[in-house]
Order: structure tokens, then C-alpha cells, then sequence
């Protein structure tokens, strides 16, 4: 359990990191809008609005997927041989799927304004990020713990 928490909380923090700087990189804009962005989910377009408040829901909110995103990865890493084995190759396809469940789960059932169109170029962003800072930190979070329980 601890595990579980420490790797959310670690997980969670690079993957806002990574995504409020590529945001500043690219547009020069405060990064806090990454979180409203993210409370808009929940709030619709009022969330651009809420100032501090807000932003500390889609905080909470970001945190609470990379939880579960967390949970299910290391569910999968102890049941299923596969994961185990692929290394690199089942980070890549986990960012994927991350990916995947947000723009095509997530968003549609949020109350996000507008998602817009999805562009290779920001996906590729986005999943690069997931995998970086989620997928990759985890494998070898779960791979170390494993190796050390048996």
C-alpha cells in the first residue's frame, strides 16, 4: 500500500510537471491553466474562471487518475507475465493507453468545452509525457518491488 501511494504521488507529480512545462514552452502562459484545464471535467468552462480554487480541484483531480492509472498498472505488472517481460515496449504501449482511455473516455464524458481536434504532433506530446513520467517511473518502481519480494 505504501508503494501504491508513494508511486501516485510520484508519478502524478512528474506527469503535471511534464505537462505544465511543455504547456509554458509552447505558449509562454501561465501553466496554472493545465489545471484548469483539467477542472473544466468537472466544471465546464466556469473552471477558467475559479482562480486558485479551482485549480487545486483539477489538481485533486489529475491526482485521482494517476492513481487509478497507477493502481491498474501495477494490478497488471503482478498478474499478467507479459508486462513483466516487454520492459520498455509495455511502457510505450501503457502511455498509449492512457492516452487513449483520456481523449476517448475521459474527455467525452467531462464537461470539458471544447477538446478540440486531436493533432499527431500533441498526442505525440502527451503520450511521450505519459510515458515518460508515468509508464517508465512505474515499470521500474513495480519491477524493483517484485524482484525484491521474491
Amino acid at each position: 500500500m505504501r508503494l501504491f501511494v508513494k508511486a501516485g504521488l510520484l508519478v502524478g507529480t512528474m506527469d503535471i510537471l511534464g505537462a505544465c512545462l511543455q504547456y509554458y514552452v509552447k505558449t509562454r502562459n501561465n501553466p496554472i491553466a493545465v489545471l484548469h484545464y483539467v477542472a473544466s471535467g468537472a466544471f465546464g468552462s466556469k473552471a477558467y474562471e475559479g482562480g486558485i480554487s479551482t485549480a487545486v480541484w483539477g489538481l485533486f483531480f489529475h491526482f485521482l487518475i494517476a492513481f487509478v492509472f497507477t493502481g491498474l498498472f501495477f494490478l497488471l505488472y503482478r498478474s499478467w507475465p507479459l508486462f513483466r517481460r516487454t520492459g520498455i515496449l509495455i511502457c510505450i504501449i501503457y502511455g498509449i493507453f492512457m492516452w487513449s482511455v483520456t481523449q476517448f473516455m475521459v474527455i467525452p464524458l467531462s464537461r470539458i468545452p471544447d477538446a478540440g481536434t486531436i493533432r499527431f504532433s500533441t498526442a505525440a506530446q502527451a503520450i511521450g509525457i505519459l510515458v515518460i513520467c508515468i509508464s517508465i517511473p512505474l515499470y521500474y518502481l513495480a519491477r524493483r518491488s517484485y524482484s525484491m519480494k521474491t
